[in-house]
C-alpha cells in the first residue's frame, strides 16, 4: 500500500501554481482594464444581453463563453504592450496592481502557514549524532 503523503501535491508546488494563476489572471484584468479605458464608448454587448443584465437574469452560456474567450485573447493581445499597460495603471488605477500583488502576497503567506502546520503534523525524524 502506498503512503498517503506520496499521492499529495507538495505545498511548494501548490503555492507556485496559485501564484501563476494569480499572475495570469491579474494580467488579464490589467489588460482588460487598459483596453476598456482606451476604447471608451465601445459597447460589446448585444441588446438581448443588455436586457438580460438589466432584468437580473443570467447571461446565456454562449455569452459567457464569448466573454471568457474575449478576456483570454485580450490578455494575449496586450502582452506586447506590457510596459504601456503597467505604466498606465501606475498612473491612473494604482489600486489594481496593488490588489493583484496583495493577492499574491496572501498566497505566499498562506503557503508559509500551511508549511508550518504540515511540519507540526508530520515531524521529520531526527538523525542521531554519532560520537
Amino acid at each position: 500500500m502506498s503512503d498517503a503523503s506520496e499521492s499529495q501535491m507538495p505545498i511548494f508546488q501548490v503555492v507556485v501554481l496559485l501564484l501563476v494563476v494569480v499572475a495570469f489572471g491579474g494580467w488579464g484584468f490589467l489588460a482588460s482594464s487598459y483596453v476598456g479605458a482606451q476604447a471608451r464608448g465601445v459597447l460589446e454587448m448585444t441588446e438581448e444581453e443588455l436586457d438580460a443584465a438589466k432584468g437580473g437574469r443570467t447571461l446565456p452560456i454562449k455569452a459567457r463563453a464569448t466573454s471568457v474567450a474575449y478576456f483570454l485573447t485580450n490578455a494575449a493581445d496586450e502582452l506586447p504592450n506590457f510596459p504601456q499597460v503597467m505604466s498606465w495603471h501606475f498612473q491612473n488605477r494604482i489600486w489594481l496592481p496593488i490588489t493583484i500583488a496583495g493577492v499574491g502576497l496572501c498566497v505566499l503567506i498562506g503557503g508559509g502557514i500551511l508549511k508550518q502546520v504540515d511540519s507540526q503534523l508530520h515531524p521529520q525524524p531526527r538523525k542521531r549524532k554519532r560520537n
